[in-house]
């Protein structure tokens, strides 16, 4: 994104932290819809009405891959700032 050149290591660390944040609640959301698709599916059988629920779009999936991008993109600036390792781990995927 225009600016990422520009932010300080901190900067870079947080928004790499706050990216492995939407990752997982992202993550979360597929595990829930996957849920829900398998519910509308077994009840499809017995009423066709459920099968018009069922998400398709794989749109959590597409979200999902477009911040591990905006991660290495970051991370790359990152490495080539020569940024010192950050003192705290970013929450884990």
């Amino acid at each position: 994104m225009l600016g990422d050149e520009k932010k300080s290591c901190n900067g870079l660390y947080a928004e790499v932290a706050q990216i492995d944040q939407e990752i997982v609640q992202k993550k979360r959301k597929l595990q829930d819809r996957d849920t829900w698709n398998v519910i509308f599916f077994i009840t499809g059988w017995f009423l066709i009405v459920p099968f018009f629920f069922i998400d398709t779009k794989g749109s959590q999936e597409i979200e999902i891959e477009a911040f591990m991008a905006r991660k290495k993109a970051l991370m790359n600036i990152y490495s080539d700032k020569d940024c010192p390792p950050p003192t705290t781990v970013p929450a884990s995927m």
